[in-house]
């Protein structure tokens, strides 16, 4: 997803979440996720703090404290915390429902990346059609974006990815801008074949 504070940038993201919110109903969403995944898209989209539902269930807190551990951008690129599918999974079983946890949020993430198609495909509109002021805060947001992918990213054992990361980084400032996001987009395509890392606890023992 690509987030932009223009008001047109902002109606589309309002819209696709509304038409999100009906998806989720007609789709059996279990009831407290449906408000989380709203509010947490809401939160990423305006770059707020995200404050998740209330709720008595462990395995539900734990889901969203797992959430808030990972960034916005991560959020962005489609990285949810594992959790989310499996609650789903067995909220759809209690209801004798065939559809899986796992379809249900490959479904939300798919709907995630044509949003983030749309919402780049806007930025692209106005940032040619606009002031050069306009042109000059999206090439430092991009700039932005893409020293953060290099601060995580550039010493990444994997080969696919560490192609991208060979030049140095102040080389892609004077690119023009559907360079920037197609590398951007190029490198953000390969973050879901990363091999995950080990996790803390096991290290430890």
């Amino acid at each position: 997803m690509v987030t932009c504070p223009h008001v047109g940038a902002r109606a589309i993201a309002n819209k696709w979440i509304s038409d999100l919110d009906t998806w989720l109903l007609h789709h059996h969403s279990q009831p407290t996720l449906r408000d989380a995944i709203l509010s947490l898209l809401r939160a990423t989209y305006t770059n707020t703090q995200w404050e998740p539902p209330a709720t008595t269930d462990p395995h539900m807190n734990l889901l969203f404290d797992q959430q808030q551990r990972l960034s916005s951008s991560e959020l962005i690129s489609g990285w949810w915390a594992r959790g989310w599918a499996e609650t789903q999974d067995n909220y759809l079983r209690s209801l004798h429902q065939r559809t899986q946890g796992q379809r249900w949020l490959t479904q939300i993430i798919k709907r995630q990346l044509e949003l983030s198609w749309d919402l780049w495909k806007h930025r692209m509109k106005i940032a040619h059609s606009e002031d050069s002021h306009t042109l000059t805060a999206t090439h430092e947001l991009l700039n932005l974006r893409i020293r953060e992918m290099y601060t995580t990213h550039a010493h990444t054992d994997h080969s696919p990815l560490r192609r991208w990361f060979r030049a140095q980084v102040h080389t892609l400032d004077s690119q023009p801008l559907h360079f920037k996001q197609d590398w951007l987009n190029m490198v953000n395509s390969f973050l879901p074949f990363l091999p995950p890392e080990p996790q803390q606890d096991l290290m430890d023992r």
